[in-house]
């Protein structure tokens, strides 16, 4: 499966925008702040209907402009093409959004079904060494792009969680009632087994593969063990009253990449951490054609400023079974092969 052409009116920096790909290695080359790194993210939010850096769906449009409009021709492992576009419009702050596929409008799930993209940015390399809500945000973007019942349930427990900390907060200020959090006691716990599920299964098949291939590489799945009888507990919801906010669940998870069984953000080097993460981001591209019969778009921005050139061509050639296309600052004329050099 591959892209083969794009068209931008009013996205992010591109008032107009007509591209074509081919399949295997594209590079885009432009200077910084020419609208390269939103070129990918049109193409990862045409897969995921998700804007990539942004909660704002008013953010992807041109200028503060009323209406942006994506449009893609997609061609599927048949050789069969198909027309996507997605619409965003805004009228008195309210934001529509409308999908089709050919010229029939169709739901926000079906359209996820039509083609999956992978997305690297820099900031991805402090997944290893940064702030936990950084390794989750990594995750559930993977995940909720390729699971719907993962999409759908990690949006229901952010509510869920939200709602609860309010309560929690009117309970320490204002003296109300345990019995309000009952309800959300049980949909907090419900909805943690399948994210916890899904982000074991993850997990799992990642150190599968790592002991296929003999690394000293694992993932380390340090769950926020939640339950009825756990949440419950006096000394436990006193403790939750105090802070007022939920201290377990799948919003504390943490995931800890380890090297010969040493975690890698204290002991190991700024290489071996890029090799980590660079591993996990194939994980992403294998979990993909094994378990959905699908190979993704890979899109990775300004990963030449990450890698020497011994691990480039490595790093090329195990995503070469899919389309790639990369933003660079430079056409480097050491890059051999055939690729599409896309200038911008």
């Amino acid at each position: 499966m591959y892209i083969k052409n794009i068209q931008l009116q009013k996205f992010r920096s591109w008032p107009e925008l007509k591209m074509s790909f081919k399949p295997g290695i594209n590079i885009i080359v432009g200077p910084n702040a020419s609208g390269k790194t939103n070129i990918l993210e049109a193409i990862f939010f045409l897969a995921t209907t998700k804007p990539l850096s942004s909660h704002y769906l008013a953010d992807l449009m041109y200028r503060n402009s009323s209406e942006s409009h994506l449009e893609a021709i997609v061609i599927d492992s048949q050789n069969y093409e198909h027309l996507l576009n997605i619409n965003l419009s805004q009228a008195d702050s309210l934001m529509r959004q409308s999908y089709l596929v050919g010229k029939v409008r169709v739901s926000r799930r079906h359209f996820l079904e039509e083609f999956n993209a992978l997305f690297f940015e820099p900031n991805d390399l402090n997944f290893i060494s940064g702030r936990p809500s950084r390794r989750r945000r990594v995750i559930d973007r993977f995940l909720a792009s390729v699971d719907w019942d993962y999409y759908q349930s990690l949006n229901t427990y952010k509510k869920i969680v939200r709602q609860r900390n309010n309560l929690l907060f009117q309970i320490r200020s204002q003296g109300s009632s345990l019995n309000k959090l009952w309800p959300w006691n049980k949909s907090l716990v419900k909805y943690s087994q399948l994210i916890q599920t899904k982000r074991q299964e993850l997990i799992e098949f990642f150190n599968q593969i790592q002991r296929s291939k003999q690394t000293s590489i694992r993932l380390e799945f340090k769950k926020s063990p939640v339950s009825q009888e756990l949440i419950n507990k006096a000394d436990n919801l006193k403790r939750e009253v105090e802070a007022a906010a939920s201290l377990w669940g799948p919003h504390r998870d943490d995931f800890i990449f380890q090297w010969s069984g040493q975690p890698l953000s204290r002991f190991g080097s700024r290489g071996q951490q890029r090799l980590a993460f660079f591993e996990f981001f194939i994980n992403q591209k294998d979990w993909l054609i094994k378990f959905k019969k699908q190979r993704p778009i890979l899109l990775l921005d300004d990963i030449f400023s990450e890698l020497d050139d011994d691990y480039i061509k490595k790093f090329l050639t195990q995503m070469a079974d899919c389309q790639v296309i990369i933003s660079d600052i430079f056409h480097r004329q050491d890059l051999a092969g055939n690729i599409n050099w896309l200038a911008v």
